[in-house]
């Protein structure tokens, strides 16, 4: 990770909160193959003047976008704070919700790659539940290690290493 980054977000941590800033690429990616399906859509009504299927072409990569500006905006905790045993997910569209570290099944983060274009910006990093579904709460990667640290300090080992996590 880029060190003046995470420095930065030491700085942004308010009340022991972290901020849980979402991640532009995917949503970069999500416009950008929303505006090829667009471009096809187009292409497609100029071609054969079929106006359903250029909308659907269209309405598809609308939703695709949605979809992910849903998962990085709505889905993801705006703020999280970490505690002796547990950490509290502050949402944007709801109600506080305190995870103690018994759930944790997984810790996962990338720092990205500062040696290709895309791995700059690929930094990211996640926390599988233990629970009714396993779904990952999406958290920045300074979030993840605080975590991890914190886990291993009450739980005397550190959590289940995805493959191909950084940590």
């Amino acid at each position: 990770m880029v060190p003046w980054l995470e420095e930065l977000q030491m700085i942004i941590r308010t009340d022991d909160y972290y901020s849980n800033p979402p991640n532009k690429s995917y949503l970069i990616l999500a416009i950008i193959g929303w505006m090829i399906l667009a471009v096809f859509s187009i292409l497609y009504y100029y071609l054969t003047r079929r106006t359903a299927a250029a909308a659907l072409g269209f309405l598809i990569g609308m939703l695709y976008f949605l979809l992910i500006y849903y998962i990085e905006y709505i889905g993801r905790p705006l703020k999280v704070k970490v505690l002796e045993d547990s950490f509290i997910l502050n949402r944007r569209l709801r109600s506080e919700v305190t995870i103690p570290f018994s759930r944790i099944v997984i810790i996962y983060y990338h720092t990205g790659n500062s040696d290709t274009f895309f791995g700059r910006f690929s930094t990211d990093g996640a926390i599988g539940l233990f629970g009714r579904t396993y779904a990952p709460v999406r958290v920045s990667p300074t979030i993840a290690k605080a975590i991890q640290q914190r886990y291993f300090e009450k739980m005397g080992h550190y959590p289940e290493k995805y493959p191909g996590s950084d940590g």
